[in-house]
C-alpha cells in the first residue's frame, strides 16, 4: 500500500459509477464525479445508469475535465426497448472517443432493474425484459451479443440470477464475446455460490466486486466473504467497483478508497487490490 494514503486511488478505474441526471436522486452529477476522480489520482470511471444511454454524457464529461476517461454504455431495460440491437448500432456508430482515443461506449448491462430476477427480489418493475423465452435466447439477444463480440465491447450480466448468467456466459462464449462482466455477485439480487462464481470465472468471465452491497444502507454482505471470493476465485479473475452514487451514501471516490483499505485490512495484498482496480479494469476497456 502507498505511504500516502491519498495516492491509495492512483492509476485506479471505477467500473460502475451512478451520477446525476438519473430518474431517482443521486449524490452528484457526471461532471463533479469525473471531476473529484481525477482529482483523487484516478485513470477513469464508468457511469451506469438503468434507464438511460450515458454514452453522450460521459463524452461530454471526457471533454471537460480533460486528460481523464470516463466511459458509458447501454442497459437494456424496458426504458430503451428492451433487447434492442438498435440501439446497440447507434452505440457503436456514434463518433465519441475519450481523450486516449477509446471508444466512450464500451460497457452493453443486460437488463437490472427490469430483469425477470430482479422483479422476483422485490423490483417495482412493470415492463419484464426476460434473457430466455421458453428456453431460448429472447428475441435480439443473439443479435446484440454478435454485435458485442465484433466490436470488442463489454458484456455485463446485469441483474440476472446465478442459472441465467452462466447461461448467457456460454452463448455469448459461443457468439465471439471476449470480455464479460459479472456484476456485483454478492449484491442480494444477483448473489452467486462460491462455486458459480468460481464456474464464471473459469468461463473466461471478471467477477465484479462492489462496495455498495457492504454499505449500511445494503447489508448484504461481510467483507470477509468478499475477500474469500477474491482469493478463492483469484484476483486476476476480479475487479473492484464502487457501484456509488446513491444519494444516502457517500460518493463514488470516498467510497472505492473505503472498500480497498478494508479489504486490505481483512487479508487481501496490495498487488491484489492493483490487479483488480487497474490492470483488469484496463484490459477490458483499453485491449
Amino acid at each position: 500500500m502507498p505511504e500516502d494514503e491519498n495516492a491509495i486511488l492512483e492509476g485506479v478505474i471505477d467500473f460502475h459509477v451512478h451520477s446525476r441526471p438519473d430518474t431517482v436522486e443521486r449524490i452528484a452529477d457526471d461532471l463533479e464525479l469525473a471531476l473529484e476522480a481525477k482529482e483523487a489520482g484516478m485513470h477513469g470511471i464508468v457511469l451506469k445508469a438503468h434507464g438511460a444511454s450515458t454514452v453522450e454524457r460521459a463524452y461530454l464529461a471526457s471533454r471537460a475535465v480533460r486528460a481523464f476517461d470516463v466511459f458509458g454504455g447501454v442497459c437494456l431495460n424496458a426504458s430503451v426497448g428492451g433487447l434492442n440491437p438498435e440501439l446497440i448500432k447507434r452505440m457503436i456508430q456514434l463518433k465519441a472517443n475519450t481523450p486516449s482515443g477509446q471508444r466512450v461506449g464500451m460497457v452493453v448491462w443486460l437488463p437490472t432493474l427490469d430483469a425477470e430476477n430482479h422483479i422476483a427480489h422485490g423490483s417495482h418493475s412493470s415492463t419484464p425484459v426476460p434473457v430466455r423465452v421458453k428456453g431460448d435466447p429472447a428475441p435480439g439477444l443473439i443479435e446484440i451479443l454478435k454485435l458485442v463480440g465484433e466490436y470488442n465491447l463489454i458484456l455485463a450480466t446485469g441483474h440476472l440470477s446465478s442459472k441465467e448468467t452462466l447461461w448467457v456466459i456460454d452463448l455469448a462464449k459461443s457468439l465471439g464475446v471476449n470480455k464479460i462482466v459479472v456484476n456485483h455477485p454478492e449484491f442480494s439480487v444477483t448473489r452467486m455460490t462460491l462455486e458459480d462464481q468460481e464456474a464464471a470465472a473459469e468461463k473466461g468471465a471478471f467477477l465484479e466486486h462492489c462496495y455498495y452491497p457492504l454499505t449500511p444502507v445494503a447489508q448484504h454482505v461481510r467483507p470477509e466473504e468478499i475477500v474469500k471470493s477474491i482469493k478463492q476465485v483469484g484476483a486476476g479473475h476480479c475487479i473492484l467497483a464502487s457501484d456509488l452514487g446513491q444519494y444516502e451514501n457517500v460518493k463514488p471516490i470516498e467510497g472505492l478508497r473505503s472498500f480497498i483499505r478494508t479489504l486490505l485490512h481483512y487479508g487481501l495484498t496490495w498487488d491484489e487490490i492493483k490487479l483488480m482496480t487497474k490492470t483488469n479494469p484496463a484490459a477490458l476497456l483499453y485491449s
